[in-house]
């Protein structure tokens, strides 16, 4: 992949002209998502990571947050540049981390102990009941960070990235509940409505939302397996963008 290194900055481009800047420090790479923000963030580091596919990016970075996970197995949501003073919400980056954690195993051979990734499941766990990943009110419950629930939610976007992570887990030999991936697939199937159509944002929140559908995507990419109905993918796209999405 061509990159260049240029006042700071090395630019990665991709096809289609795609580009993302990481920010260079020697010995040290992380991501910031635009000019206007100083915050690697664990969602867009694990995004980019999944891009590059680059074994000294994604097991460096992925180090740094899981190095800085608290006690309770919280990874940073964030950090203040790279990588001072995390940020810590209660959002869906301990799902991110295991998956990540999982991906790197599978490419690179190499993924953090389990002394680190047990913790993060058993945050996830925490914050489920029979399946169902439930977020708390206030802003900061996922990438939709600007908006505060108000009371606590289960958000298809976090529930589908939930369910993918339980089965990461368990390929890293993590221990689960019994049947509790099939609890958080059924959960997340749910979620659908089959009056509107499509796959809600939330449980309490009717409106449609692309994002819903990421841990369908995550599933299929990285399993082969769906977790919902072609139905309820296709049903849920036309919502978003009109009779133009083909089978």
């Amino acid at each position: 992949m061509p990159s260049t290194c240029r006042r700071g900055f090395i630019e990665v481009h991709q096809q289609h002209h795609q580009k993302w800047r990481l920010h260079y420090v020697p010995l040290q790479l992380a991501v910031y998502p635009s000019p206007a923000y100083y915050n690697p963030y664990l969602r867009d580091s694990f995004w980019v990571a999944q891009t590059l596919n680059n074994r000294r990016f994604s097991v460096y970075v992925l180090d740094m947050f899981a190095a800085n996970e608290r006690a309770d197995g919280e990874p940073p949501t964030s950090f203040v540049n790279a990588y001072r003073s995390p940020q810590y919400h209660d959002d869906e980056s301990a799902a991110l981390l295991l998956i990540w954690a999982w991906r790197n195993q599978t490419l690179y051979h190499v993924t953090p102990p389990s002394r680190v990734l047990q913790p993060a499941l058993a945050y996830l766990l925490r914050h489920s009941h029979d399946g169902r990943f439930i977020s708390p009110a206030g802003r900061y419950a996922s990438w939709w960070d600007a908006y505060p629930l108000h009371a606590p939610d289960t958000l298809s976007y976090n529930q589908g990235v939930f369910a993918v992570a339980l089965r990461c887990a368990t390929d890293l030999g993590l221990r689960l509940p019994p049947h509790y991936i099939a609890k958080a697939e059924n959960v997340y199937r749910g979620l659908f409505d089959p009056r509107r159509g499509y796959l809600t944002l939330s449980t309490n929140i009717p409106a449609s939302d692309a994002s819903a559908l990421t841990g369908e995507f995550l599933s299929k990419w990285l399993f082969n397996d769906p977790m919902l109905s072609d139905k309820i993918v296709v049903s849920t796209l036309v919502q978003r963008h009109g009779n133009n999405v083909r089978n």
